[in-house]
């Protein structure tokens, strides 16, 4: 069992980059959102804070479903489907 982690832990070293670059978009659109309600106080466009709060809320779901269903299942699609490539991810 130990083996097969430490071979899990290197292959997601592998792809680090890429889960990197998940995590910065993801940081972009709670950034925006941010930005989004920040303005609409400022200039009073919106006529009440249910607006924002369902933004923020449909953004924390969406990012909360990303990574648990959505990341797993991207994570064990590429384990499973390693063997079957032409090519192999260097380690």
């Amino acid at each position: 069992m130990g083996q097969v982690m430490r071979e899990f832990e290197l292959r997601l070293l592998a792809i680090e980059e890429v889960l990197l670059a998940i995590v910065a978009v993801s940081l972009f659109f709670f950034v925006l959102i941010i930005a989004e309600t920040v303005f609409d106080l400022a200039t009073r466009r919106r006529n009440g804070w249910k607006e924002t709060l369902a933004n923020g809320a449909i953004e924390i779901g969406n990012q909360l479903l990303e990574r648990t269903f959505f990341g797993a299942a991207f994570i064990l699609g590429i384990l499973f489907v390693e063997q079957f490539a032409f090519l192999s991810i260097p380690i």
